[in-house]
Formats: C-alpha cells, sequence, structure tokens
C-alpha cells in the first residue's frame, strides 16, 4: 500500500464540515448549550473566539489539513465524532499506540484465515513493519492526548479494525490461496462482515486496485473494463444504511479504480458509496491521485498527502535488512542495476521459492 493513500474517509466525515464552516464564517450558528467550544476545554459565546483557539492549537495546526476540512467549525459546535463508530478496512492497527488507548476505542474484527495472518484488526505478523492502517486509523479517529503530536478528525469517535491480508503481498499468499486452496477473507468480504456488525456508520478503504483508463474515458469505455455484477453482495451496506469510502486510487491522473467505481454496477450503492481524490488546497490535486471520471456523483476532494498522523516516520534497520536476506542467497537481486533485471531477478527468486515448495509437497505426499 502507497502512503499517498492515506486519507479517504477524512473528506467523507468532515464534507459537511467543509460546506458548513464556509457558510458559519458569514453568519455564526445557535451555541451549543453552554457557549462554543474552545480549544482548551473552556466555552465562549463568542464563535470566532473559539475558532480561533482550534486554528491555533498546535495538534490542530500540526498539518494542513484540519484547516483545509474546516474542522474548526464542527469543533467549536462540540462535534467530535463521540457515539460513533467507523470501520478501518486496512493493513492492521498497532493497538498498542498511545492513540488509540481510551477505553474501547479499537474493536477487532474476527475474519476467516488461516494462521499466520493478520486477524482481529492488528498487522500481518509476516509485515510487523506495516504502518499504512495505524497511520490512516489514527488521521480518522486517534484520542486527543497531550504530549502527542496530532489528534484524529474524529477523535471522539470509536473505531472497528479489519485487517485486509493483501498486503502480505508475499509468496506464502500466494502458496495459501492459489495452491493450497486455504481461504483467507478478502477485503471486500471485510466490507461485508464490518456492515453486519451492525455497529459501523463508515467504513474507510484507503487502498483499491490499479488501472490505466484515462480520467475522462466514456461511460461506456469505463463500465467495459469494470463492470462487475455484484448480485447482493453488498446487500448488508444497504441494510445497515453503511456509508464505505474508497480512495479515488494512486493512479497519477487515471480514472478512478474499480471498487471507487463499483456504483456503476449496482446502482442501488451510489447513495451508500464515496470516491475521494487527493487534493493538497481547493485548486491543486496531488500529483499521485486518480481522478473522479464516472464516479463524479458520488466523488469528493480531500487531503491525502503530507499529513501527520500515528505513523510519522520509518526507520530502517539495515544491518537487519541485510541479515535476514544475505547477499549469497540472493546475489540475482542484489545485482541488478536497472529496474527490468531487478524485476526479472525477483520473479526468478520468486519462482525458484515456488519450485522448492512444489517440489517438497509432492515429495510428501510420496511418502503418505
Amino acid at each position: 500500500m502507497a502512503f499517498s493513500f492515506k486519507i479517504g474517509l477524512m473528506a467523507a466525515t468532515a464534507g459537511v464540515s467543509v460546506l458548513a464552516g464556509a457558510a458559519a464564517a458569514q453568519t455564526a450558528p445557535t451555541p451549543p448549550a453552554g457557549g462554543f467550544y474552545m480549544a482548551n476545554g473552556t466555552r465562549t459565546t463568542n464563535y470566532q473566539t473559539a475558532l480561533a483557539s482550534w486554528r491555533s492549537d498546535a495538534q490542530f495546526s500540526v498539518d494542513y489539513s484540519k484547516r483545509f476540512l474546516g474542522l474548526e467549525h464542527a469543533y467549536a459546535m462540540g462535534l467530535t465524532g463521540r457515539g460513533q463508530t467507523i470501520g478501518v478496512n486496512d493493513a492492521g492497527v498497532y493497538m498498542d499506540h498511545p492513540l488509540f488507548g481510551s477505553a474501547g476505542k479499537v474493536t477487532g474484527l474476527r475474519t476467516q484465515v488461516v494462521e499466520g495472518y493478520g486477524n482481529d484488526g492488528r498487522i500481518n505478523p509476516r509485515r510487523r513493519w506495516e504502518g499504512h492502517g495505524t497511520h490512516v486509523a489514527g488521521t480518522i479517529a486517534g484520542d486527543r492526548v497531550a504530549g502527542q503530536p496530532m489528534f484524529g478528525n474524529a477523535y471522539g469517535a470509536k473505531l472497528y479494525a479489519a485487517t485486509t491480508n493483501f498486503a502480505a503481498g508475499d509468496f506464502l499468499w500466494f502458496k495459501d490461496v492459489y495452491i493450497d486452496g486455504d481461504i483467507v477473507a478478502t477485503s471486500n468480504q471485510n466490507i461485508v462482515d464490518l456492515a453486519n456488525t451492525g455497529q459501523v456508520r463508515i467504513i474507510n478503504n484507503s487502498w483499491g486496485s490499479g488501472t490505466s483508463l484515462p480520467y475522462n474515458a466514456s461511460l461506456s469505455t469505463v463500465l467495459a473494463s469494470m463492470n462487475r455484477n455484484y448480485g447482493d453482495y453488498y446487500k448488508p451496506v444497504l441494510d445497515k444504511d453503511v456509508l464505505v469510502v474508497f480512495s479515488a486510487g494512486n493512479g497519477y491522473g487515471v480514472h478512478a479504480s474499480i471498487d471507487a467505481v463499483a456504483p456503476l454496477s449496482d446502482p442501488r450503492l451510489r447513495s451508500n458509496w464515496l470516491s475521494v481524490a487527493n487534493y493538497s488546497s481547493f485548486a491543486a490535486a496531488d500529483p499521485s491521485t486518480s481522478f473522479c471520471g464516472q464516479t463524479a456523483t458520488w466523488c469528493v476532494a480531500g487531503p491525502g498527502s503530507a499529513v501527520v498522523s500515528s505513523v510519522p516516520a520509518y526507520t530502517m534497520d539495515r544491518a537487519g535488512i541485510l541479515a535476514l536476506y544475505p547477499r549469497a542467497n540472493y546475489t540475482g537481486l542484489y545485482a541488478a542495476t536497472t529496474v527490468s533485471a531487478l524485476q526479472s531477478a525477483a520473479v526468478n527468486q520468486f519462482l525458484v521459492v515456488l519450485n522448492n515448495y512444489l517440489d517438497a509437497r509432492d515429495s510428501r505426499r510420496a511418502r503418505l
């Protein structure tokens, strides 16, 4: 998963606040009982004073995203997501992070996977370094904790996390699913299962499949490439009235990806689906984003790059990597000097591992 898939839900949960904020700048709304909420926890009768307190708050202003979305208008009214549960269908969440420390903050979805995979909303153990799901979860609803650099957009909400095990991205997943026929719940099945809990109002999916279709492709062209017969697969989404949010994609200017365009195949989903393009300002699209295209009537734009969250950076353990993958065992990979040579070496290494596994499996079966 590329880190420019950051948000998705950000624009969904705050899109109404953006519109409300524009109006509120002209006419102050009726204050909640006790007055508008200040960033320091006190109350005031002056709306502009409340807004200014949030805009100057260090955690609020750590990056551009909350101001871009106008979230100070929601916070001044006391709207924090409290009472709502948001589904995070991603690469798993580091549950022990301080931003998820409040009581009942994160619930994990139990999915059907074989041993050794991520489950219960936790990170796949074979990808312990995976931070994408934790980053997205922190952006959506990380707690407001003193000493932390930021807090989530809907910091008062709770999270229901599901692990998308396609992020394993390794030979073992290919072996388990396509060779041994084991069941590993798909990321799309997670959407259905999260909806069926009856506890989530929104399900965020900051990922997507690639496409080469241009953003201005005709409806007939998009349907020819992406039409799917979903039948009643997503009926639980409709029955529970859940909003499913998808990143448009990281396609650098191409059309939104296949999951974002699902309502083209099942029009019933139009009122329960949202496609999100990545913009760094009201007028500037991030270079990495895919565009709405034929999803335009259920598509919004929101900040999705350079967002400070619960995973600010990686520290690469070079010595550890070299010890795990010694040069003597991977001569082709280390010798590659071009991208094409590296790709060929990686494919050849994969085939070696695959053939060794198949030989061992056949030998074991012959002995039985």
